[in-house]
């Protein structure tokens, strides 16, 4: 069952001992949920997304935390962190040409779903909606000769980065950009858009981000699939997929509620209600209390070690029951081919 902010409210008021539309309760909700979601896969925290890609960098939408499965034109493949490529038994640092097999490999974070990709771009800034006329986004980077870019303010201050008017008029910026690292904005009434814009030939050269209005400090994962044809004729692995679909199980990130009509990703209201209790325990400072309320005491009445009676068990246990007895548990372990056990001596 999902829950909205909305729908929440109530509960979560009364526990507070505040009126529903306090702007605690949105706030102890995000607390709860955020403290919650790293604890496990819980009931409405994973789902499955397909996308076709012709490049093999993936930048996550926002909602993505990290992916727990993958599949390349449906055969799976091998998930890798960002810790492979540097171990002696790899295959050493991985690029676009490269063809290790069905791969997919952790490279950190970006702020955008694409690069620049000359130095003789700057930055296209559209705004959906009218904004405030005193909206700005920051954008922070690197310019042509690779000299990290900073802006004196009216006032004499100066920072780091270029300050942007939010407009449904274009505006590009004063600076060019040979990488885009960082960028802030403000809480905006629609979604605002970057591309690169390239000035010899004055037009857009492709689309760099798409910022949704809640967002501030954007960052995404991204991931590299080595080896992945840049079109079907330039078929490097012999993929004899020609939409090269790529299937993730992702887990989902974490994203603040602030409107009502918000879902909030864990759906228990049980849960975060024990949760925003063990908060308030917390801050008091009864932390044997916040303990029990959000982990569950940890014997039962024969002194048994058990954990029950808390959020976590409370999500352990809707878990439970959505997945049910029916599935067969299946061992994940890395291909055969690809390990051994090693030498082992043959006495006989």
């Amino acid at each position: 069952m999902r829950l909205t902010l909305g729908a929440a409210r109530p509960t979560i008021a009364k526990v507070l001992g505040v009126c529903a539309t306090s702007d605690k309760v949105p706030a102890y909700l995000n607390e709860a949920v955020q403290r919650l979601l790293p604890r496990g896969k819980w009931k409405g925290t994973f789902q499955r997304y397909r996308t076709c890609i012709n490049s093999a960098c993936i930048t996550l939408p926002r909602h993505f935390e990290t992916v727990e499965g993958f599949a390349l034109c449906s055969c799976p493949g091998m998930i890798r962190n960002e810790f492979f490529e540097f171990q002696g038994t790899s295959y050493g640092i991985l690029g676009e040409g490269d063809c290790p097999g069905n791969t997919l490999i952790t490279r950190g974070l970006a702020v955008a779903f694409d690069e620049m990709s000359s130095r003789t771009q700057k930055i296209k800034v559209y705004s959906d909606l009218d904004e405030d006329p005193d909206a700005y986004i920051l954008l922070q980077g690197f310019d042509e000769n690779s000299n990290w870019i900073l802006t004196q303010l009216p006032d004499g201050t100066w920072i780091d980065g270029e300050r942007v008017p939010l407009s449904t008029t274009f505006q590009i910026t004063v600076n060019y950009f040979s990488s885009l690292t960082g960028v802030q904005k403000p809480v905006t009434n629609g979604n605002i858009r970057l591309y690169s814009y390239d000035v010899p030939s004055m037009a857009n050269v492709n689309a760099l981000a798409v910022y949704e209005p809640d967002e501030t400090l954007p960052q995404y994962r991204r991931y590299l699939i080595p080896g992945l044809p840049d079109s079907p004729t330039n078929n490097e692995c012999d993929n004899d997929c020609d939409l090269h679909t790529v299937d993730l199980l992702v887990k989902m990130a974490f994203i603040p509620v602030a409107r009502d009509t918000d879902y909030l990703i864990i759906g228990n209201l049980q849960a975060l209600k024990l949760c925003v209790q063990g908060i308030l325990e917390e801050e008091n400072g009864q932390y044997d209390n916040a303990m029990r309320l959000i982990e569950g005491a940890v014997t039962n009445e024969y002194g048994t070690p058990s954990r029950r009676g808390g959020a976590i068990n409370l999500l352990e246990e809707e878990l439970a029951n959505f997945n049910g007895d029916g599935p067969v548990a299946t061992p994940r372990m890395q291909d055969p081919a690809l390990w051994g056990a090693g030498y082992i001596e043959n006495f006989t």
